[in-house]
């Protein structure tokens, strides 16, 4: 991947540690992504903290590469998994009402961390697949 996305992406998913991950409490992304793996009878969070690890694995792949490609998109669709959940984690204990998630600029900026990665993954097959052709034609 270009080093430009790779390092804009970083950006901003870092920035997102330091933001509200919900507009309706104050839990920022550093705390998501530390506590949330102890939410083990909760497969939706799990799998949508699971977003964290393919979008490293996708930052390693090489650059043009379906694997790239795969693993930022499956980052971005299960980062998208949090919005099935609906409510707070952890809201709804002792009994109460779980309380409604309002998404914040965390979660927004985890979010398009994984987006800008795709994006780059993109690119780079379209700038591989191209060069392939000419090359293939003797051109270049």
């Amino acid at each position: 991947m270009n080093s430009s996305y790779n390092k804009i992406s970083l950006l901003v998913y870092f920035i997102s540690f330091f933001l509200p991950v919900f507009s309706n409490t104050d839990g920022i992304g550093l705390q998501a992504f530390l506590f949330v793996p102890l939410y083990i009878n909760e497969p939706v969070l799990l799998l949508c903290w699971l977003a964290n690890i393919v979008f490293i694995i996708a930052l390693i792949a090489p650059a043009g590469s379906w694997k790239k490609f795969f693993f930022a998109f499956a980052s971005v669709a299960f980062g998208f998994g949090l919005l099935a959940y609906g409510h707070v984690p952890g809201s709804d204990i002792m009994g109460r009402n779980p309380e409604p998630a309002f998404y914040g600029t965390g979660y927004i900026l985890w979010l398009s961390a994984f987006a800008i990665t795709l994006i780059g993954s993109i690119v780079d097959l379209k700038t591989t697949n191209k060069k392939a052709a000419r090359e293939s034609h003797g051109i270049g």
